[in-house]
């Protein structure tokens, strides 16, 4: 559906769309013929679909090239902090060959709310069956009891699981808190709680800023732990399973696109200062360069 309408919106309707394609947590859109694209138009079709479809409420949209796969256009939407402001919406993208890949980011949470790790979303549709089935189950076999004996015991057994129940949620939040606690310690091991200065910038991490003269930039507190590492390891080739590991930890819902895409607004928000780059090393991972 998102690829038809993207072509649609090219004035396409005749071209082929290729099968999707799943590469690791990422669906490939492919296309048989060349197209052109205005980011505005295709940021709204893709969100239209999504909230239409309700196939997700948090993911990634990035556009390479089918030639070198450099990435011309991504963003994320979802419920962090501007995620609602779509970049470059007015710049109109060249006819070429393009490959669209859309990447579902959000975790399955708990009734209680607490951040668990994510649940494979098959697994999840599988369980629920399954568990209606049994409450269908227990529900008719208590329909056809009358035995106040079983409804005591049903009612002692429930008061008991509750406490038990969140108690576990308790714990659950507990380790996770600590472990990203762990996560920030490693990732800002080096600078403490001032700031630093980063060619013509300087590095707020505390408050998650970038000062240029007058002008603030604010971070998200993932950018200032990508940022904070690369500044650790200054003019020094960092592994992209290495930043993952830090910045991301063990938490099962990074994605390696998920790199890209905080890499390329730490760009934009740097590219004023020409003593400042953050160059890919094809492979391997990412190189902090200051002059």
């Amino acid at each position: 559906m998102i690829g038809h309408e993207i072509l649609l919106n090219s004035g396409d309707s005749t071209s082929r769309i290729f099968p999707i394609e799943k590469e690791g947590d990422s669906y490939k859109i492919q296309f048989a013929s060349a197209f052109a694209f205005n980011p505005g138009d295709l940021t709204a079709t893709i969100d239209r679909l999504v909230n239409g479809t309700k196939i997700a409420d948090s993911y990634i949209v990035e556009v390479k090239r089918c030639e070198n796969d450099e990435v011309v256009y991504s963003y994320e939407k979802g419920d962090s902090a501007g995620a609602d402001l779509m970049p470059c919406g007015p710049r109109f993208q060249p006819k070429a060959c393009y490959v669209v890949y859309f990447t579902i980011l959000e975790k399955v949470r708990f009734n209680t709310g607490s951040p668990y790790p994510a649940i494979p979303v098959e697994r999840v549709f599988t369980e629920s069956k399954e568990q209606v089935s049994t409450m269908k189950s227990i529900s008719s076999s208590e329909e056809n009891t009358t035995d106040s004996t079983a409804a005591k015991e049903k009612t002692r057994y429930s008061l008991i699981a509750v406490p038990i129940g969140s108690a576990f949620a308790f714990i659950g939040l507990l380790v996770y808190f600590r472990r990203r606690r762990r996560i920030a310690v490693s990732a800002n091991a080096v600078i403490d709680s001032g700031s630093v200065l980063i060619g013509d910038t300087r590095f707020d991490q505390k408050n998650m800023l970038l000062v240029r003269g007058k002008e603030r930039i604010e971070l998200s507190s993932k950018e200032s732990d990508l940022l904070s590492l690369l500044y650790t390891h200054v003019n020094q080739t960092i592994e992209r399973e290495h930043i993952l590991k830090v910045v991301w930890g063990d938490e099962g819902d990074y994605i390696g696109r998920t790199l890209d895409v905080f890499v390329s607004k730490l760009r934009k928000k740097l590219e004023a200062d020409p003593r400042v780059k953050i160059v890919n090393i094809r492979g391997i991972g990412y190189k902090f360069i200051v002059n």
